[in-house]
């Protein structure tokens, strides 16, 4: 064999080393077991949490809903969701508190390998305090996604005869009917997480500036103001309830997250989402989102409990990272 083939073996059988990974050598549901257990135990912060695979009929029968997806004969499937040529794991995985819970719960999640020993644990959310949810991968058009089966809140508002006036100001008395309305949808990996596949995406006009405010709660939720220009420019106001010092601010920020956050408004076509979300449920934290365009549009989102869509939740992930990343001045 002369040295040309034999330098051309090394470098391939150099390639296949570096693609591969931890994830690619698990065989039985044991070894995904062994690995995905100190990842958990690193995101929950505790000794007292113990982890376990889920079974198919286990996980039908936890939950009392309707369901559009039928499980698949394991709870584990090995799929590269990024397309960057290293294996990520999708699980669900049965998680009990040993002390503080006598009874397990089931939870979604895909492992993304991020090279050198490095993961990154996304977990697939169910519905704020209503445990029927369920994924599993599957391809679209040759592209790896979720097909998720979740629960919104929908709400309508009826007028009730006379006037209301607690408040002091006559009006209208209102009654609020909340109830659950199960829904799937197809999630894709972009922007660093999970959100829903947008097939029809269509470019928006010019964003001018991102205006992104968040209310205080009965706890320590992070309640500050940002306000971003499409030049980078960007204003800070950190409220009293944070650990930090508050005040204003004002910073730069880098073009790559600048150019990411306005990417992912694109995507989730920004302008086409509702106007109000909400959660059933009370103390919660809401947020107001302002996207302003150059064409004099200004689209406005009320999200009460942040869980708008999945796309949002990333969106106010990216917003609230900058608080940490930037330097603030």
């Amino acid at each position: 064999m002369n040295r040309p083939i034999l330098i051309l073996i090394f470098f391939i059988c150099c390639f296949k080393q570096t693609k591969a990974n931890k994830i690619d050598s698990l065989k039985t549901g044991k070894d995904v077991e062994n690995f995905i257990s100190p990842l958990l135990k690193q995101k929950y912060n505790t000794p007292y949490y113990i982890f376990h695979l889920a079974k198919p009929d286990s996980v039908s029968n936890y939950f009392n809903c309707d369901s559009t997806i039928e499980w698949q004969s394991n709870m584990w499937q090995k799929i590269d969701f990024n397309g960057d040529g290293l294996t990520d794991l999708f699980t669900i995985i049965y998680q009990q508190d040993t002390v503080n819970s006598a009874f397990p719960e089931y939870k979604i999640y895909v492992v993304i390998d991020q090279q050198n020993n490095k993961y990154q644990l996304n977990e697939i959310p169910e519905y704020f305090m209503f445990n029927c949810y369920s994924a599993k991968p599957i391809l679209v058009n040759n592209y790896p996604c979720l097909l998720y089966r979740h629960y919104k809140t929908d709400y309508t508002i009826d007028t009730l005869p006379g006037i209301d006036t607690t408040y002091g100001i006559p009006v209208p008395r209102m009654k609020t009917n909340y109830f659950e309305v199960g829904r799937t949808d197809t999630l894709i990996y972009k922007f660093g997480g999970f959100i829903e596949l947008n097939k029809n995406n269509k470019s928006i006009p010019t964003i001018k500036s991102i205006y992104y405010e968040t209310t205080p709660c009965f706890g320590t939720c992070p309640f500050f103001t940002l306000n971003i220009f499409n030049d980078g420019s960007a204003y800070y106001i950190r409220h009293e309830n944070l650990e930090e010092t508050s005040g204003n601010f004002r910073g730069k920020i880098n073009s790559i997250q600048l150019n990411e956050i306005i990417a992912l408004l694109n995507y989730i076509s920004v302008c086409n989402l509702e106007n109000e979300y909400s959660v059933n449920a009370t103390d919660m934290q809401s947020c107001k989102l302002k996207v302003y365009f150059s064409d004099g549009y200004v689209k406005e989102i009320n999200d009460y409990g942040l869980q708008g869509t999945l796309g949002l939740v990333r969106l106010y992930d990216l917003l609230f990272a900058l608080r940490f990343n930037q330097e603030w001045k």
